[in-house]
């Protein structure tokens, strides 16, 4: 056989041939693979890759899409770099290419075998991962009222007589009437209506609040009325009717009627306002940061590499020092201190609230019920947080000739001190016109809290608080009263409260002995009387078993006269409270002793109070109370050197909903009217037992959370045999200060009964098996003996029970009964 001699050869020239070809084809991947990469893009075509990010070495858990150019260089857009926390030179849309080899500072290796991508670069090219340690679990929603009423009263008489018989005047002392104190609302799904005054009997004076003259036995004093409507969501809150303006520290509100729409957080208990410290710091690998505040832990977060800030750090104390550690994966730490200032009059950022009112001045409150001016007034009030340590204020009202305007600042310096100042100016219609300067502080020194503040009234500066004052019509009673100092020129007296006002308080708790120090000083200057200059000293220590040690001391500096202190100790017995002290004033010594037991907040505690003091201000006394679940009752007895007092008071709430009247303690917040179809029903609220129902099977149920989640519920085990409920736990929410009523529509005459099936040949049907009823599908299981329990039962029922050759159906009536568990059978199944 004849076998070519060159075979091999060809093959190698082949093989030759191939190589070259191959070389030719990776001349434009030299510069790439002279970088460090590898892969294959041929010649003129692009290669759009998802890598998996590296910066530094470090995973970035991101996957980012990159394109390949046909030179091996590599190229991303904007976006991407923003997703990283990367910072780029200049500016750019977020869809702009940005080349990787043109980025100064930035070197990569793409790993084509591992799909990633390691970005090299310095700490400055990083912006700080940002952790926000505010839990912002919405436990606040749109609350829901129904229609009902709601009265909270407080009865109060008192009667008084002299221990001669009569009194300095001749006059015999004895009962001195009856006064009710009502705060009435009537509740809607709209919003809710107040109102609030006083109804009172005052025997012998006769005094008519209105008029100040006297009048008839029994006299009404209105307070105010006010419709109220809140909306959570918006935290919006609306009134029309009475209301007093929002106000800053450094503004003067008034009473007006009208109406006043607020921005504010009354309603969202869920919402942290204040601005809480943030910390910023830098992890060379994956870890674990740990926040102590004051030594104490309240703040844990995995990071990332690379720098990170942490924000709304919750804190135990309004100012301390924080410790934060950084922990890597092989346990290695670093520690760094930052000391931290917060204050509740700080926002955070992006946080705002408004307070706006327009309507016309209430005059006379509390003694007039209808005292209004004729000339509408207004007023603007307005905070917003613009960043951890700056707060803006601004503040506008007008009318009556004024207009007054200022803004105020609020600023945390260097986590150490917080600084308030305010400018206002006003101009009245008479070309009268004033500046009011405001400044103010709050610090911790070591151990040491300081507050101060300053107000400067300066030449004519008046605001709305003073126009009405000064414009305040007056009555019969304060005619005659001050008819020398107010006879034809009632308008024209100043009632400026003061042209200038300080205040320093500070406060030094004593480590070594647990005691605590505070002293007060207030300065006011008035345009038309004496400077008032007051300085107050506390002292507290406590000591053994409980007991306190407390005493305080004031003096009028331009009055050395007018000095006075108080000196006591308090222990607790049990739950008992008792105290002895000693009083210094300008009328001589008084030694006092009392003992106490509070009353509590559950229904059917009782609460009492003795007291003993003699000496100056001599007088003995001692006090009773009941808490029951339709209101609470105290009464008193009083003696002193002249005479002896007695009292009784009986405060509680009256409240209509769902056809029903019902008495229960004072209601403040929300509340709910349980209806659980029968008597003697256990309620639960909160998990927490707070009655049975009554006779019409309602209990009312107080202490609910206005617009947050309320869990009510029924112990199902007090129904009757054949009563039915549904759904034995609710959740309400109910409207600000509204109620809600709470159908649990418990069925007293059942649709379910106990049904016994017998096979055509008179054997019961076979436990376990399965059934069905025909119209509704409700299915149902066989016991022994052939009992079923079925539920939704009409008058006329048809079953299908089993499946196949050995199913078989039956057919029966039901009657409901109440409080009797129906049986129906035997039925036989064919």
């Amino acid at each position: 056989m004849h076998r070519p001699r060159h075979r091999p050869a060809r093959t190698a020239d082949r093989l030759l041939a191939a190589l070259i070809v191959l070389g030719w084809m990776l001349v434009p991947l030299w510069p790439a693979l002279a970088n460090g990469q590898s892969g294959v893009v041929l010649a003129g075509s692009e290669a759009q890759l998802q890598l998996e990010v590296l910066i530094n070495g470090h995973a970035a858990n991101t996957i980012a899409p990159i394109t390949q150019h046909a030179d091996g260089t590599l190229s991303t857009t904007r976006a991407v770099f923003d997703d990283l926390d990367l910072a780029l030179p200049g500016e750019g849309a977020p869809g702009d290419v940005v080349r990787l080899d043109a980025v100064a500072g930035l070197t990569y290796r793409y790993d084509q075998q591992r799909q990633t991508i390691d970005l090299t670069m310095p700490e400055g090219m990083r912006r700080a991962k940002s952790y926000d340690a505010r839990v912002d679990k919405k436990t606040v929603q749109a609350g829901v009222a129904d229609y009902g009423a709601l009265v909270n009263y407080s009865l109060y008489s008192s009667a008084q007589q002299g221990l001669n018989k009569q009194t300095s005047t001749g006059r015999y002392l004895g009962f001195n009437g009856v006064n009710a104190t009502l705060d009435g609302r009537f509740i809607t799904p709209f919003g809710t209506l107040n109102q609030s005054g006083l109804v009172g009997t005052v025997p012998g004076q006769r005094f008519n609040y209105s008029t100040g003259q006297s009048g008839s036995d029994v006299e009404a004093l209105r307070y105010a009325t006010t419709f109220t409507r809140v909306d959570p969501e918006s935290l919006m809150t609306y009134r029309f009717g009475d209301a007093v303006a929002g106000g800053l520290s450094w503004t003067q509100p008034v009473r007006m009627g009208g109406l006043q729409v607020q921005r504010n957080f009354t309603a969202r208990p869920d919402i942290i306002t204040q601005a809480l410290p943030s910390f910023s710091g830098s992890a060379a690998a994956p870890s674990t940061v740990d926040v102590y505040v004051n030594n104490i832990k309240t703040y844990s977060q995995a990071v990332g590499a690379g720098p990170f800030q942490l924000s709304n750090i919750p804190t135990p104390a309004a100012n301390g020092e924080a410790r934060i550690v950084i922990r890597d994966a092989s346990g290695r730490e670093v520690e760094t201190k930052q000391a931290f200032y917060n204050a509740p009059t700080l926002l955070r950022p992006g946080l705002y609230e408004y307070s706006a009112e327009a309507g016309f001045a209430r005059y006379n409150y509390g003694i007039a019920s209808n005292d209004y001016g004729t000339s509408p007034i207004g007023t603007v009030t307005l905070r917003t947080g613009m960043t951890d340590w700056l707060t803006l204020e601004a503040h506008a009202e007008g009318g009556l000739g004024l207009a007054n305007g200022g803004a105020g600042v609020v600023v945390n310096v260097l986590d150490h001190v917080v600084v308030s100042a305010a400018v206002s100016g006003s101009r009245r219609s008479d070309g009268g016109t004033g500046l009011q300067l405001y400044g103010g502080f709050d610090t911790q020194v070591g151990i040491v809290t300081v507050h101060g503040s300053t107000t400067r009234a300066l030449d004519k500066y008046e605001d709305l608080a003073v126009a009405t004052a000064r414009l305040r019509p007056t009555t019969a009673f304060e005619a005659e009263r001050e008819a020398n100092a107010r006879a034809n020129t009632r308008y024209d007296i100043d009632y400026r409260p003061f042209s200038s006002r300080d205040t320093l308080s500070v406060a030094l708790p004593i480590a070594f002995d647990r005691s605590t120090i505070s002293a007060t000083y207030v300065r006011s200057e008035y345009t038309d009387r004496p400077t008032d200059q007051i300085m107050s000293v506390s002292y507290s220590r406590p000591l053994i078993a409980g007991a306190t040690l407390f005493a305080t001391a004031y003096t009028r500096v331009d009055e050395v006269k007018n000095t006075g202190f108080y000196v006591g100790a308090s222990m607790p017995i049990g739950d008992l409270s008792t105290a002895v002290g000693v009083t210094k004033s300008a009328q001589g010594i008084t030694v006092a002793a009392d003992a106490s037991k509070p009353l509590g907040t559950e229904p059917g505690n009782w609460g009492w109070r003795v007291r003993d003091a003699e000496g100056a201000n001599a007088n003995r006394q001692g006090a009773i109370a009941y808490r029951s679940t339709a209101a609470r009752m105290e009464a008193s007895i009083q003696q002193d050197e002249t005479s002896v007092r007695q009292t009784a008071e009986v405060s509680g709430a009256i409240v209509s909903m769902g056809g029903n009247i019902h008495f229960a303690n004072t209601i403040d917040d929300g509340f709910a009217v349980v209806n659980a179809g029968t008597s003697g029903v256990r309620v639960m609220s909160e998990n927490r037992f707070v009655g049975e129902t009554d006779d019409n099977g309602h209990l009312l149920v107080p202490g609910l959370r206005s617009n947050q989640l309320n869990t009510i519920s029924i112990d199902p085990t007090n129904l009757s045999i054949s009563a039915e409920v549904d759904e034995p736990t609710k959740q309400v929410v109910p409207a600000f200060k509204s109620g809600v009523y709470v159908d649990f529509k418990v069925r007293r005459e059942g649709t379910s009964a106990i049904v016994i099936f017998k096979k055509a040949n008179g054997a019961y049907v076979d436990a376990g098996t399965q059934g069905a009823l025909t119209a509704l599908g409700e299915t149902f299981l066989v016991g022994y003996e052939g009992q079923a329990f079925i539920r939704n039962l009409q008058p006329d029922n048809t079953v299908t029970i089993g499946a196949g050759q050995a199913g078989c159906t039956a057919s029966f009536e039901f009657v409901a009964k109440r409080d009797t568990q129906v049986v129906v059978g035997p039925v036989v199944c064919k």
